[in-house]
């Protein structure tokens, strides 16, 4: 498995599910040079459910605003 690992990988903290068990994903990355056994490699950061809320929720007041604003009046 280690020579599969090349520099350019990827490494992932995520979880199964919503609220699942964490565990470690590498994406393995194209063709290159092997990581080597003692270096040292970083991770992304998985997002937050909280900040993902809270922009899903700006996101879909700025989009009922829009819709409000661009709404056809009625004439009568």
């Amino acid at each position: 498995m280690r020579t599969s690992i090349v520099q350019d990988a990827e490494y992932y903290v995520t979880q199964q599910g919503l609220l699942g068990e964490q565990y470690l994903e590498i994406s393995p990355g194209t063709k290159g040079a092997a990581v080597q056994p003692e270096a040292n490699v970083f991770g992304i950061d998985p997002p937050r459910l909280d900040q993902a809320l809270a922009n899903g929720a700006t996101s879909l007041a700025a989009i009922n605003n829009l819709l409000i604003e661009t709404r056809p009046r009625s004439t009568s």
